[in-house]
């Protein structure tokens, strides 16, 4: 392959794609040194030299030194450098409805991407509420901002803000939020720019799951995964060889596609989801969906859950189905806070995808949905040094 130089095409443009492909690298790696970098990027050393001197000056990068690795010569020590990771800081929020309440989740991660969590903010006294919920979560929203900021080092650079949205979300317009309609459109994009002096992104909640997933786990780069997101809504963010899915329109809202039941067509969602048809008939014996605590043997042992459990396993196939017949996918994860409910599943859906290759595993995160703010905070950093 040839190597690029700035003296081929626009010389500031291919300078600064350089730039991005130095600070990609060394966000993955963490550690390298003028000699990989040349290699693994197949840039010229003088190139390298020039741009890892700028970013050296400018204190993004970090030159350090290292006992000797050569064991011809274990007497000199080694010049590595690394990314500062206190150079800047990126802000993820995510916000969700659960059984009508608003729960604000908030994370800040530093240059090298070490996340820090804050507690989940709840905000039951303005969801749902007069024509003043759209003003009532903003103020909210501005509040857990100012929660981020006290907890960063004093003088800070934040570089960014990521947003969950429990919706559909295009270029920063949410198109459809189906528990918080006030938000839907491009304003609070607009608000909430106008109120930070650093670039905001909005995405959908589940597609910032697995973008928190593929950060923490390299093991699921190589794999086409898809994650099934169940809380009030159901949605799937799907990556395919560490690149997650997008495509235009509803990509990934799975939760509102239309399902034949009982003679008419009703909502995935309106089934499976944690306030779903399924959910409600589980609520009258004593078993909550987002309770694991709800779940016991002696629960599941009465005929009458394990036949609703039984159907609900049979929407839930249906939904992965649909998901592997469209991406050919070497594995599915369910998310839902229930594990034990799921592990109770597991059988039954193996039993219906017998035939299928695929691997399917189940999760829950004991730290709620910060996961999402997780990968807020992710995108965010990503598309700070990609700008």
């Amino acid at each position: 392959m040839k190597k690029r130089s700035v003296e081929t095409g626009n010389p500031a443009k291919i300078r600064q794609l350089n730039r991005k492909a130095v600070l990609s690298y060394m966000r993955e790696k963490q550690l390298s040194s003028r000699i990989e970098l040349i290699q693994h990027l197949n840039l010229a050393p003088a190139t390298i030299s020039s741009v890892v001197g700028d970013l050296v000056d400018e204190n993004v990068l970090l030159e350090v030194t290292l006992p000797s690795d050569n064991k011809r010569n274990p007497g000199r020590p080694s010049r590595k450098i690394k990314l500062n990771p206190n150079v800047a800081f990126v802000l993820g929020i995510s916000l969700r409805i659960e059984r009508n309440i608003l729960y604000i989740d908030a994370a800040y991660a530093n240059y090298c991407g070490d996340i820090s969590v804050i507690n989940t903010r709840i905000f039951s006294d303005i969801y749902p509420s007069s024509t003043s919920t759209y003003e009532a979560i903003l103020q909210a929203l501005k509040q857990v901002v100012e929660t981020l900021v006290s907890a960063l080092p004093e003088g800070a650079n934040i570089i960014g803000l990521g947003i969950g949205i429990p919706g559909v979300v295009n270029n920063n317009c949410i198109e459809h939020a189906p528990n918080l309609s006030d938000i839907e459109g491009d304003r609070l994009y607009r608000d909430m720019t106008a109120l930070v002096d650093y670039p905001v992104f909005l995405e959908n909640d589940v597609n910032l799951l697995v973008i928190a997933k593929l950060e923490k786990k390299p093991e699921l780069r190589e794999l086409n995964i898809s994650y099934i997101f169940i809380s009030q809504g159901v949605g799937a963010g799907t990556a395919l060889n560490n690149t997650l899915w997008r495509s235009s329109g509803w990509s990934g809202e799975i939760g509102h596609i239309m399902v034949p039941f009982e003679g008419e067509l009703r909502a995935l969602e309106s089934l499976i989801g944690c306030d779903g048809h399924f959910s409600q008939q589980l609520s009258e014996y004593g078993v909550s969906m987002t309770n694991s605590a709800s779940w016991s043997s002696s629960k599941m042992d009465m005929p009458q859950v394990q036949n609703i459990v039984y159907h609900y396993v049979n929407y839930l196939s249906l939904a992965i189905q649909m998901l592997n017949g469209t991406f050919d996918l070497d594995k599915v994860v369910i998310n839902l806070s229930n594990e034990p409910m799921l592990e109770y599943c597991m059988p039954m859906l193996n039993d219906i995808m017998v035939s299928s290759p695929l691997t399917i595993s189940v999760e829950s995160d004991t730290t709620g949905q910060n996961v999402v703010a997780q990968g807020a905070a992710f995108l965010a950093l990503r598309r700070a040094i990609a700008l």
